[in-house]
């Protein structure tokens, strides 16, 4: 992907992993703000180069977003690659970014899992350490059930 001046060219390949075939290739424009709603189109003309038949559940979930706000997106998509690098300084500022994305939208469910998933990281194995501080209380029979757990 690439930005320039509030628009992106987001560039998808597809090769065959055995042979090293270049299968398909397509150039995707779009305003910045849009990124997210391109995601859609992206998915779909993958779908239709590897002559993938979806049917209407598989569509509607290509179409759902976790959130509409980019910067917050921006900022679960760096916490997700920085978690994956499973080092001290790296996995602390995944905690940073994943907090910003809630910051910005705190219904974005997708940065709350990567959260919890950075503070999973900490946790001992007997699960006895407490949820990180600011969290909202446990809710409903969910929260039943967490709070039942010794944490």
């Amino acid at each position: 992907m690439r930005k320039s001046g509030g628009r992106i060219r987001i560039t998808v390949q597809l090769i065959d992993a055995a042979s090293q075939e270049h299968l398909w290739a397509e150039h995707f424009d779009a305003e910045e703000k849009d990124v997210l709603g391109v995601q859609q189109e992206i998915a779909e003309q993958v779908a239709k180069a590897l002559r993938v038949q979806m049917n209407t559940g598989e569509r509607r979930r290509i179409g759902k977003r976790g959130t509409d706000e980019l910067a917050a997106y921006e900022h679960y998509l760096k916490g997700r690659h920085l978690l994956a690098k499973w080092e001290p300084a790296p996995l602390e500022e995944a905690r940073d970014h994943f907090q910003r994305a809630i910051d910005l939208d705190p219904t974005y469910a997708e940065a709350w899992a990567g959260l919890a998933d950075r503070a999973d990281i900490d946790a001992p194995l007997t699960r006895t350490a407490a949820p990180p501080p600011g969290w909202p209380a446990p809710r409903g029979w969910i929260g039943s059930s967490l709070l039942a757990r010794r944490w």
